[in-house]
């Protein structure tokens, strides 16, 4: 008997069953396909002619600042910084506290919560915190920190760690950090954190 003289004695649900495993198969086959639309798109920026600039980068941002001071420009070198300089004009400070801004979540979902903490995402906070934890990666420190019993998960970069490797689990440190787009209720996120002196 061949395949096709099976196939014509099926029911219509035995044949309906074929066709959908068949089909299955196919689009799981088409799922591990290797393609090249996975590929995150690079960009690149080229400066040209331009002695003296500074360029900063901040998270996804890149700054490039043309503006020379006064002077002959080849005379002049830049100073040799061990921490970043917290461009302080550049940022705005919520006014509202940290018990404030997890206060938010309280009694509501995360959807509604969300829409309460949204002016907030992206401005800068300073806050006094205990340290629980420094968490070590290759492109910075994640350091989680607890005042009562509202929870911070601050990010800082690597021009940080030597900072923070002198600071143990309890001590209180001051810091600023960047609301974070994405919250959850559970802790706070901040990113490109510093520590205040």
């Amino acid at each position: 008997m061949k395949l096709l003289d099976k196939y014509n004695r099926l029911t219509f649900w035995n044949k309906l069953a074929v066709w959908g495993s068949l089909v299955s198969i196919v689009s799981f086959g088409l799922y591990f396909w290797p393609s090249k639309k996975n590929e995150a798109p690079q960009q690149t920026t080229q400066v040209q002619d331009s002695k003296g600039a500074t360029i900063m980068q901040s998270g996804r941002d890149i700054v490039i600042n043309q503006s020379m001071p006064s002077g002959n420009p080849s005379l002049m070198t830049l100073p040799t910084i061990e921490k970043p300089a917290p461009a302080t004009a550049q940022r705005v400070f919520t006014k509202r506290s940290l018990r404030e801004l997890m206060a938010l979540y309280e009694g509501r979902t995360m959807l509604q919560a969300d829409a309460l903490i949204d002016p907030y995402k992206g401005l800068w906070i300073s806050i006094t915190t205990e340290i629980i934890q420094l968490i070590p990666a290759s492109d910075g420190i994640t350091t989680v920190l607890q005042r009562g019993s509202d929870i911070v998960n601050a990010r800082f970069d690597n021009t940080w760690r030597r900072s923070l490797a002198r600071v143990n689990n309890g001590e209180t440190i001051t810091l600023r950090g960047r609301i974070s787009e994405s919250q959850n209720g559970q802790q706070l996120y901040l990113m490109e954190c510093e520590i205040s002196e």
